[in-house]
């Protein structure tokens, strides 16, 4: 479903916020509660500096063959919001300080700078960061409903805070684009520009507001044609993808002097696509979305208006433990997007403890798995080796994929020029089937030549309620694999991206094939 609305848009900038510094309110941090929070806005202030081991994690970092875990020397920070910048210089924010950090990759030291204006128990997530032009740092502060800015050059911080008579403002992202400051208010419904080109300490800024009453903004980004492009959404109810033509805005802008218009496009998001986080454009204008409630993630096609659902594989039992037998459906829930320099899209598996690549080429998915596992985050019981590190923030830097763990006070990064361990080739073809009947998909694992490890077969189904899925073993002489396709009789029909692969304990390889199932009559 496709509406076009014209609506008025405070894109004229309507006022300015002014730098503060000093004393502000101590408010309780946006903390999750449990495993089962989207961490999206929960409230909880049990995060302390006396170690707590659920907020605080292990005393060490750890890798694997893909992944290096560096441990941060203040104890409990809570990493969050991270960036390089333009010398491969890598910073976060912390949870718990308020401060920036900067590590070298080269020197592989920390350099951490004292936030004067922070208050010791003031707790506050820490979603976005970018940096500007000029080399300054910009991240968010959700408790404060600010945008702070770290000067690189004389180490010191300047907070910008919005005037807000609503306790439902929760700053998240933030990108630096043609001088101004893009900023989703997730809890507000709204996106904010900032004009960076200010004077006398003031910032100028406007507001996009939700188009869906009542409804949560999520993550955005910008197209080649430089529309704006982000989702509002009510929580397994309902929600948009929104699109701000902004050459329409520029047309509008010429022919009304006195109030400048916006031009806005709305596409009705797919029923099973819920929690709507994470939001990339790529280079073909195609539109990835991450849903934060399941496992999915999705591609909508502007030119068919077509959504498609791409399934991660299953999360690692090592991720969720299931000690108590509760756990029916684990899912991995896939958080932001980015696209690296290669075209691929990258996101982090927040209940998969991993990093997950997808080139939409070949459609192929590499998840790499985080070593270092809090678990206090898992049903884990007299598991080793079990839970979640709470990987959200993460950014981009060439073959690099630099992390932060938020429960584990480490930074990582994953090197995804290493060479793979083994390759997966699943049968290219699209494969017709209707309702009732089995199909077959043939693939091929191909081990390195150095590699002599385990291999194990990795199945993911995107519709359960439509189709089940099984397969006939793997053979190491020959590499074969025959995966078999039962479609129910009352299947809904459509475009299912199933997704064969194979795993060992670090890695998950795999590669999507495509049946299609026509409507029932």
């Amino acid at each position: 479903m496709k509406k076009q609305t014209r609506a008025i848009i405070m894109f004229a900038f309507m006022g300015g916020i002014m730098v503060t510094s000093g004393v502000v309110i101590a408010i309780p941090g946006i903390i999750p509660e449990g495993t089962d929070t989207m961490m999206t806005g929960d409230t909880v202030s049990s995060a302390n500096k006396t170690q707590d081991p659920q907020f605080c994690g292990g005393d060490q970092a750890r890798s694997t063959t893909y992944v290096q875990e560096y441990k941060i020397p203040s104890e409990c920070t809570m990493p969050l919001a991270i960036t390089v910048d333009d010398d491969g210089q890598v910073w976060f924010a912390q949870t718990n300080t308020g401060r920036l950090s900067k590590f070298n990759p080269l020197t592989e030291g920390f350099v951490e700078y004292t936030n004067d204006q922070w208050q010791s128990e003031v707790r506050s997530m820490m979603w976005g960061m970018d940096q500007d032009p000029d080399g300054n740092i910009w991240f968010t502060d959700a408790v404060h409903s600010s945008i702070w800015r770290f000067s690189t050059v004389t180490n010191s911080y300047d907070q910008y805070r919005f005037p807000t008579t609503s306790e439902q403002s929760l700053l998240q992202r933030v990108s630096v684009v043609d001088n101004r400051l893009l900023i989703n208010d997730f809890q507000g419904g709204k996106l904010i520009v900032l004009n960076l080109g200010g004077s006398d300490g003031r910032l100028p800024y406007g507001e996009i507001p939700s188009p869906v009453p009542n409804s949560l903004t999520g993550a955005f980004d910008v197209d080649s044609n430089g529309n704006i492009w982000y989702t509002n959404w009510i929580y397994q109810q309902d929600g948009v993808l929104v699109k701000i033509d902004q050459q329409a805005e520029l047309l509008a802008s010429i022919q009304d002097d006195a109030t400048p218009s916006d031009f806005i496009i709305l596409y009705g998001l797919p029923p099973d696509l819920t929690a709507p986080n994470g939001l990339t454009v790529d280079g073909q204008n195609m539109i990835w979305i991450a849903d934060t409630s399941t496992s999915y993630f999705f591609k909508f096609n502007q030119t068919s208006d077509v959504f498609t659902r791409y399934v991660t594989s299953e999360a690692p039992l090592s991720t969720y433990g299931n000690a108590s037998g509760i756990v029916f459906s684990p899912t991995t829930r896939p958080y932001w997007t980015a696209l690296d320099d290669q075209g691929r899209l990258v996101f982090n598996e927040q209940t998969g403890n991993r990093l997950a690549v997808f080139d939409p080429r070949d459609e192929s998915l590499i998840e790499y798995l985080v070593p270092s596992k809090n678990p206090h985050w898992g049903d884990c019981g007299e598991m080793v080796d079990c839970g979640l590190a709470q990987v959200f923030g993460f950014a981009l830097d060439g073959n690099r994929i630099w992390f932060t763990e938020w429960v584990e006070n480490n930074i990582g990064v994953v090197d995804t020029s290493i060479p793979l361990p083994f390759r997966v080739d699943v049968q290219s073809d699209k494969i017709l089937a209707n309702a009732g009947e089995r199909v077959e998909i043939t693939a091929k694992i191909t081990p390195a030549a150095a590699y002599a490890g385990d291999v194990e077969i990795s199945l993911a189904n995107p519709a359960p309620d439509d189709i089940r899925l099984s397969h006939g073993g793997y053979s190491a002489d020959s590499g074969a694999v025959t995966v078999i396709v039962d479609i129910d009789d009352d299947a809904a029909g459509g475009t299912y991206k199933i997704l064969v692969g194979a795993q060992n304990d670090e890695i998950t390889i795999s590669q999507y094939a495509t049946v299609e199932v026509p409507p029932p009559v």
